[in-house]
């Protein structure tokens, strides 16, 4: 069974690091955002079962003002353990990148690679710390948005034609991030926790939808 106690200190500490870094490396470059009801997300997705969600403390809410969070750690039938991390704000500054707050907690982190979760663009790392051991992490947005322009020009236009077409709705943005401990079955864990995540988030996204 994986090292749960790694779990929780992945939680908002991390979210409250990050309003402290380097402003240009911690903020994500989405636009303007319309936070989605994360309180709503289901506690059992499939397999997996959720634990009580972590609390938020108050100095993160008061730095994160606009931000809502939801976080808990989910456990499969053969006891393997995911922390899923929700976040959704209606400003944009009030996100962060994993990159940047990671760092600010004293984890190294190697192997950071791109990768996709449902035809969106995600990043996949690992995040070591002396004492604390080693962890995979898998975050992406989602949403109705178009994502940051990529730097080669040709997909840039791809990028604004794509803004275009989806502008009624790029106010929209939601955040999920996933840790787990190193493990050999950390791969498998992941794909699966990750495939239970579709539909569930897909209704998220649709629920937010509507007025705010």
């Amino acid at each position: 069974m994986p090292n749960n106690a790694l779990l929780p200190l992945m939680g908002c500490a991390l979210v409250l690091s990050a309003v402290g870094a380097d402003y240009g490396l911690g903020r994500l470059d989405v636009p303007k955002p319309r936070r989605l009801p994360v309180e709503t997300f289901p506690a059992v997705i499939g397999p997996w079962k959720g634990g009580p969600v972590q609390e938020v403390g108050d100095d993160i809410q008061k730095r994160l003002p606009t931000a809502k969070i939801v976080e808990r750690v989910y456990t499969d039938p053969t006891g393997q353990q995911v922390d899923l991390m929700l976040l959704t704000a209606t400003e944009d500054e009030d996100m962060h990148s994993p990159k940047a707050c990671f760092p600010s907690q004293g984890w190294t982190l190697s192997d950071v690679k791109d990768t996709r979760v449902d035809d969106q663009q995600a990043t996949r790392m690992t995040a070591d710390m002396d004492g604390r051991g080693r962890l995979s992490v898998l975050y992406w947005l989602t949403g109705y948005y178009p994502p940051a322009p990529p730097r080669n020009a040709l997909l840039q236009k791809a990028s604004v034609w794509r803004k275009h077409f989806m502008g009624a709705h790029s106010n929209m943005s939601l955040f999920v991030r996933i840790t787990a401990p190193e493990t050999p079955l950390t791969d498998k864990a992941l794909a699966s926790f990750t495939a239970s995540l579709h539909d569930p988030l897909k209704a998220l996204v649709a629920a937010g939808a509507g007025p705010s």
